[in-house]
């Protein structure tokens, strides 16, 4: 693949032995700061055809574990949630917030987990013609216990799930 692909994360903490790498852009926590960094890395690099996201999130079903692949994205702040993307590919329904979530959305359909840099992530790549993946490690469970202490403790366990899925997926090692 070699420069026609860019991994992106919202922290070095979330993956740090990536965070030297070249192929690595690390956009901060948020919608906004996701879009435009990802938006001016795409506009400044034409060859890039796949970013592959990862990032932890929470998880609205207790019966999901471990690294999760996103296939749709819901962007939560709207009232009938209405802006989706799917990426026709088998996978969970991300929704993307711009405040951390501790408590189940009312809205239907309900989502499989929650975030707060999916779906702009996912309408950058749409708006450039680019390939989209996205996993997410499940950090913390909605409305169990401290989520915020849970996801401090936890954001950096999926890393190695990751790099395998980078591997036998990607071929990037």
């Amino acid at each position: 693949m070699n420069d026609e692909y860019l991994i992106v994360a919202a922290l070095g903490t979330e993956i740090p032995t990536l965070e030297k790498s070249r192929h690595l852009l690390l956009t901060g926590i948020g919608k906004d700061s996701a879009s435009v960094k990802l938006t001016r890395r795409l506009a400044q690099n034409p060859n890039i055809r796949t970013v592959i996201n990862y990032g932890s999130c929470g998880s609205l079903r207790t019966d999901l574990m471990g690294v999760i692949d996103c296939a749709r994205f819901i962007e939560g702040e709207r009232d009938d949630w209405t802006e989706t993307i799917d990426t026709g590919r088998e996978g969970a329904t991300l929704c993307t917030q711009d405040y951390f979530v501790t408590e189940a959305p009312k809205k239907e359909p309900k989502p499989d987990l929650v975030d707060m840099e999916g779906y702009s992530l996912a309408k950058a790549c749409k708006e450039f013609g680019v390939d989209f993946y996205c996993y997410k490690f499940i950090s913390d469970y909605v409305g169990e216990g401290n989520q915020l202490e849970t996801w401090q403790e936890n954001m950096h366990n999926g890393e190695d799930l990751f790099r395998q899925i980078l591997s036998s997926k990607f071929n990037i090692n």
